[in-house]
């Protein structure tokens, strides 16, 4: 699968990396094999307001012309409302999603999924450090951290061994390391992950959301934050 960081709707023509004559360009033909192209979160899919960004607009258009089907992690910068209405929610290889065009899906804001045989536990959300700029319910959502009961949800849920961590944001002690001991934005959702990491079993964390690039060792693991950067895993 391809991996990639925030896609904010193609702000900044992030779209550009993720073309498939781009990816063709940097991994060369075998990428054409690869099923599914990941977002790290803030894909801005069905932004309100929007034209562009609309079921029908020319964003999707663009992502269902791509050869393989697109899934996003659940960012903080999402319409919650608009993607995750049980109207979307279909079956793809035996797995639930929610569908908003032809090709690009929504994975549960958490839960387990099993893609190209590797197991995945995916864990959306965040803080937004711009809450206070942004307009509720317009282009700033409650939902955008898990609520208490979907953390306990998670927890009762866990499968104790997976191969990588799909996440929008780090465990609390990674993002302090990544953003070299500087105080932190309160994020409970970091808060919740960073108990949750001391639980399970993974090899890889990829996340988005700090709009840079960095990859972090910790022991065993590998903690991979992408922006305007793919990845082949």
């Amino acid at each position: 699968m391809i991996l990639y960081g925030d896609l904010h709707a193609n702000c900044n023509g992030a779209l550009d990396l993720i073309k498939t004559d781009a990816l063709v360009k940097k991994y060369g033909e075998a990428v054409l094999k690869q099923k599914y192209l990941v977002i790290l979160g803030d894909g801005g899919f069905l932004w309100k307001n929007s034209p562009y960004c609309a079921r029908g607009g020319e964003l999707l258009k663009a992502f269902d012309a791509m050869p393989w089907k697109t899934i996003c992690v659940a960012g903080n910068h999402e319409n919650f409302e608009d993607i995750y209405d049980e109207y979307n929610l279909t079956t793809v290889d035996g797995q639930p999603f929610y569908q908003i065009s032809d090709k690009v899906f929504y994975f549960k804001r958490y839960g387990c999924y099993t893609l190209e045989n590797k197991k995945l536990l995916v864990l959306g959300g965040a803080a937004s450090i711009d809450k206070a700029i942004r307009q509720e319910g317009v282009s700033w959502f409650s939902e955008e951290c898990l609520s208490p009961d979907e953390q306990k949800d998670i927890v009762k849920n866990l499968c104790g061994s997976y191969d990588a961590v799909l996440a929008h944001t780090l465990p609390h002690s990674i993002a302090r390391i990544h953003l070299n001991g500087s105080p932190l934005f309160h994020d409970d959702n970091s808060i919740f992950f960073e108990k949750l990491q001391q639980i399970i079993s993974f090899n890889y964390w990829f996340c988005g959301h700090f709009h840079n690039n960095d990859e972090i060792i910790a022991g065993t693991r590998k903690y991979e934050v992408l922006y305007f950067k793919t990845i082949i895993y």
